[in-house]
């Protein structure tokens, strides 16, 4: 019947595990599916809070008035569903058919068309930020000359140091005859 072993799996086993933990708190499931519900609430605390609150939900749901339909809306109710179904008895076709064939065709259409979009989108953007954002690549070629001669730059004890060097002139001479490692 329900089986508990899809708790786990997270791509769709939360749907499932809420059911089996309704369906465990209605008594709806058999006795090996209850024993595994069990054993997981047991190992697993974030299945055991769910249950709680599962629980608390259920509590709350018992302490508001139970409301009951009017005479008149169930037979409004069951007169729609009787023609309905007479209708479709005569054209040996579901009634819901036609009109739900069409509405398919246009939500795929719909989903087909915004998949598109959201996909060149994404491609745009990619493009964008791939060409004109700058990486770390580009700002180390940028700072290269400044890495080459960084040892250099360390053992300065100031830039106050340098410009006095530089007002000095003193290798103003130098400087042209020497290359750049």
């Amino acid at each position: 019947m329900h089986e508990v072993n899809a708790m786990s799996d997270s791509n769709g086993g939360g749907n499932k595990l809420q059911s089996d933990l309704v369906a465990y708190l209605d008594g709806e499931l058999s006795d090996r599916a209850c024993m595994e519900i069990e054993q997981t609430l047991a190992e697993n605390p974030r299945i055991r809070c769910e249950m709680e609150l599962l629980e608390r939900t259920w509590e709350l749901l018992d302490t508001l008035p139970v409301s009951k339909a009017s005479e008149s809306f169930s037979q409004r109710t069951l007169s729609v569903i009787s023609q309905s179904s007479m209708a479709a008895v005569k054209d040996q076709t579901p009634a819901v058919t036609t009109s739900r064939s069409w509405s398919i065709d246009r939500d795929t259409w719909l989903a087909a068309g915004l998949s598109m979009a959201l996909t060149l989108t994404a491609i745009l953007c990619f493009a964008v930020t791939n060409r004109w954002m700058p990486t770390e690549t580009d700002r180390l070629v940028r700072d290269l000359p400044l890495l080459i001669k960084l040892e250099m730059y360390e053992e300065v004890s100031s830039p106050e140091y340098l410009n006095t060097l530089k007002q000095s002139r003193l290798f103003d001479d130098q400087s042209s005859s020497v290359e750049s490692p």
